[in-house]
């Protein structure tokens, strides 16, 4: 009997990629999410914000017990958000008609964030995959290191007619001439370079030829265990819903 099993377990490893070390091209895109506030150097706080975010890795798999495979896998991801808040504030505006001078009024605008974050990732994680179906669950942990970040804050006038006076004027303009002006431009201070990450995936392996070659399309949460700032009380962080694609290939 035990060398029955011994034979099978020898076929299995011969010919089925699920009980074979693997490697796999990985690529896909995610919405990203802020959680909690972003404060900026005006003071002004962003509650929200949302965006499209990529990621690309290389991994390798290997067999720990029938349908449990242990892998890790490294590449970069990039996460972005733009969030938007609307504020009334005092500015310094430009008449845009004959006989108005440069004048300072509370007006109503938008003010917008965009952020980006670059990352080198690695995450170890553990797989089961359902025999015979070919449907997989993982769950493990990314560990990130920060590599480039922007931060890009704009304040746009909503109106740009002013009263004042009884008298209605057209055409108002910040002090650069446009409607529109950056605020910001640079990268995220006080960033934190480490992010840590629960991630859980499922996804369906489909063999496209025999002895271990196989594309396998997923759906991964990664919920953030780090703030994206390390300053004192920020809780800033995001977390990312993304479909991706690995080609796999059997060692």
């Amino acid at each position: 009997m035990m060398r029955k099993l011994l034979v099978f377990m020898l076929l299995l490893v011969g010919m089925s990629p699920a009980v074979r070390a693997q490697i796999g091209f990985e690529f896909g895109v995610g919405h990203d999410t802020q959680i909690g506030e972003v404060k900026a150097a005006c003071g002004c706080a962003f509650p929200d914000g949302s965006g499209t975010g990529l990621m690309t890795a290389i991994s390798y798999e290997g067999p720990l017990f029938i349908g449990i495979r242990g892998g890790v896998k490294t590449g970069i991801q990039v996460k972005r958000t733009h969030g938007s808040v609307s504020v009334l504030e005092s500015a310094l505006l430009q008449g845009g008609e004959p006989g108005l001078f440069d004048t300072v009024a509370a007006v109503p605008m938008k003010r917008t964030l965009d952020v980006s974050l670059t990352y080198a990732t690695v995450t170890t994680y553990l797989s089961y995959t359902i025999p015979g179906i070919g449907l997989f669950v993982q769950v493990g942990t990314a560990v990130s290191d920060l590599t480039s970040s922007t931060f890009t804050q704009k304040r746009e006038l909503t109106s740009t007619s002013l009263t004042t006076n009884g008298h209605t004027y057209n055409d108002m303009r910040l002090p650069n001439g446009s409607s529109s002006q950056t605020i910001e431009d640079g990268s995220v201070q006080n960033a934190n370079t480490l992010r840590v990450a629960a991630v859980f995936s499922m996804g369906y392996e489909l063999e496209l030829v025999p002895f271990g070659v196989g594309i396998a399309p997923m759906v991964t949460f990664d919920t953030p265990l780090t703030t994206v700032q390390t300053t004192s009380g920020s809780n800033w962080k995001i977390s990312s819903l993304y479909g991706t694609i690995a080609l796999k290939f059997g060692l």
